[in-house]
């Protein structure tokens, strides 16, 4: 068995209140960072996935609290990926709007892109151990 280790970071985005988000963001174990007046932030666990934290032992991700901080018509893109060794590869993205609308993709989609590309009788193994 392996460890799985990761990377992750956002898009650099405006907030509504620069305060309030750096109190918020606190709460998790990232890196934020800066361009002028925009923030991101990278993950800064020992995993490297998507930033959580733990209130009465329910995990919360960062991205289903967001989008209360984002400015009007921002839009954050958290993206992921990581690998259990050389077994399992994954990646994600999630791009989450001011107005709390989401949607996410995975690198484990082209699987069904491959079926719908090239037809059910396309012969594909998955990437992985």
């Amino acid at each position: 068995m392996a460890n799985y280790y990761g990377d992750c970071r956002s898009n650099y985005f405006a907030v509504k209140n620069e305060a309030a988000f750096k109190a918020w963001i606190a709460q998790y174990a990232v890196k934020l960072i800066t361009h002028g007046a925009l923030f991101g932030f990278v993950s800064d666990d020992q995993s490297g996935g998507v930033p959580r934290r733990f209130e009465d032992d329910d995990a919360i991700d960062i991205d289903s609290e967001i989008a209360q901080h984002l400015a009007d018509n921002q839009v954050c893109v958290i993206m992921e990926a990581g690998a259990e060794a050389a077994r399992y590869i994954s990646g994600s993205a999630i791009a989450i709007h001011a107005n709390g609308e989401s949607f996410s993709i995975n690198l484990s989609d082209i699987y069904a892109q491959v079926a719908e590309e090239f037809g059910d009788d396309a012969e594909c193994t998955a990437a992985e151990y």
